[in-house]
């Protein structure tokens, strides 16, 4: 069963204060609704200090080479069939 992936107001709020343009910003929405469960698998084992999370790294490359990196603490201890995500990094390279 695929998971749900749940990113909560707080989560919501914060990407858009990264003033991404709309092309980044739906390839960011499509990674993380599509990609996190699909990658699930092959991404719960790289686990957070307190264990209870993990994280989910994001590329999003513009058509102008920049590159936008995101990092996703991701809970997947609450509930069997949710991943929530609890932390959002940013950084272009």
């Amino acid at each position: 069963m695929k998971s749900k992936v749940i990113v909560p107001p707080p989560i919501s709020r914060g990407i858009r204060t990264f003033g991404l343009s709309r092309e980044v910003l739906l390839e960011l929405l499509v990674h993380i609704h599509e990609g996190t469960p699909r990658d699930y698998a092959s991404s719960c084992h790289r686990r957070m200090k307190n264990d209870r999370y993990y994280q989910y790294r994001i590329s999003v490359m513009e058509e102008n080479g920049r590159e936008h990196l995101f990092l996703l603490a991701v809970d997947d201890t609450t509930s069997p069939d949710h991943l929530r995500i609890v932390n959002i990094g940013y950084a272009i390279l």
